[in-house]
C-alpha cells in the first residue's frame, strides 16, 4: 500500500469528510503535545499521590491524531464513516453529560465543543450510505484470527462504554480528578467514551480491513503518546505500564491481521 498525500476531492461533501479527518488529526496533535496546558485549562487535576496524571491526555490525543491521519492518508470512505461515527457518539456522550444534573457540565465551552463534534460527525458521515449497505450487520466470525480481531474491537468499544457511563471510575483508575469548579471535564470523559465506542463499533459491524488499519494506526500512535507521558509525567507507573501493554496488544492485533501476520 503506497502512502501518498491524496488529492483534494471535487465534491463539497467529500471535501468536508476529508476536512473532518484533518481536523481530527490537528486536534489530536494539539492534545498530545500540550496535554498539561490543555488539561489544566479545561479543569483536569491529578489525584493525591498520582502526580502527572494529567499526562494521560497525551495518549488520548495521539489516538485522535492516529485516527485522523489514517483517514487522510488512506482516503477511504469507510474510514471517514468510522471517524464520523466516533464524533457522533462523542457528541452524544457530551450531550448526555450536559443533560445530567449530577455532572453539572453545562456551559458555553461544552456547548461549543458539542457543535464542533456534531459538525465533524456530519462531515465524516457524508459517505455513510455508500458504505453502509444491506449486507453489513453483526455476525460472529468463525475464523480464529478474525475472532481475535472481533474481540479486540469489542474490548475497545467496551472500554468506551465504561468511559461514557462510568466516567468517575475511569478517572479514578487514571489518577485524574476534577479541578475546583470545573465539573465540565466529565463531559469530555464521556465524549472520549463515545469516540472509542464509535471506532470499535464500526470495526465490529463493517468487518472491513481498512477499519482495522485505521484503529490499529490510532492505537499505534497512542503508544507513542503514552511513551511521551511516561517520559514527561511521573507518579503512576503501574497504570501507565498496564495501559501501555494493553495498547500494544490492541495495535498488534489489528495491524498484524491487516498485514497477514496471523
Amino acid at each position: 500500500m503506497e502512502l501518498t498525500i491524496p488529492p483534494i476531492p471535487s465534491a463539497p461533501g467529500a471535501q468536508a469528510a476529508m476536512a473532518s479527518a484533518v481536523l481530527t488529526l490537528l486536534l489530536g496533535l494539539a492534545l498530545m503535545v500540550l496535554a498539561r496546558q490543555i488539561g489544566a485549562w479545561w479543569g483536569f487535576a491529578a489525584r493525591e499521590g498520582r502526580e502527572g496524571a494529567v499526562g494521560e491526555l497525551r495518549p488520548i490525543g495521539a489516538f485522535l491524531a492516529g485516527l485522523g491521519l489514517a483517514g487522510f492518508l488512506f482516503d477511504q470512505p469507510v474510514i471517514y464513516v468510522m471517524i464520523g461515527s466516533a464524533w457522533a457518539l462523542a457528541a452524544f456522550g457530551r450531550l448526555l453529560s450536559m443533560m445530567s444534573a449530577s455532572d453539572r457540565s453545562n456551559g458555553l465551552f461544552n456547548f461549543l465543543f458539542l457543535l464542533l463534534q456534531a459538525a465533524l460527525a456530519a462531515a465524516g458521515l457524508y459517505w455513510l450510505f455508500d458504505v453502509w449497505t444491506g449486507d453489513i450487520g453483526f455476525a460472529m466470525p468463525e475464523d480464529r484470527s478474525a475472532y481475535i480481531v472481533f474481540v479486540a474491537a469489542a474490548v475497545t468499544a467496551g472500554l468506551g462504554a465504561v468511559c461514557m457511563f462510568g466516567p468517575g471510575l475511569m478517572m479514578m483508575l487514571a489518577g485524574l480528578s476534577i479541578g475546583e469548579g470545573r465539573s465540565r471535564v466529565i463531559a469530555s470523559v464521556r465524549a472520549l467514551g463515545g469516540m472509542l465506542i464509535g471506532a470499535g463499533g464500526v470495526t465490529l459491524l463493517a468487518g472491513n480491513p481498512m477499519c482495522e488499519l485505521a484503529l490499529g494506526s490510532a492505537l499505534a500512535l497512542s503508544i507513542f503518546g503514552r511513551i511521551l507521558s511516561l517520559i514527561f509525567e511521573t507518579g503512576r507507573y503501574v497504570f501507565q505500564v498496564i495501559a501501555l501493554l494493553v495498547t500494544i496488544a490492541g495495535a498488534a492485533i489489528f495491524l498484524g491481521h491487516v498485514f497477514g501476520y496471523f
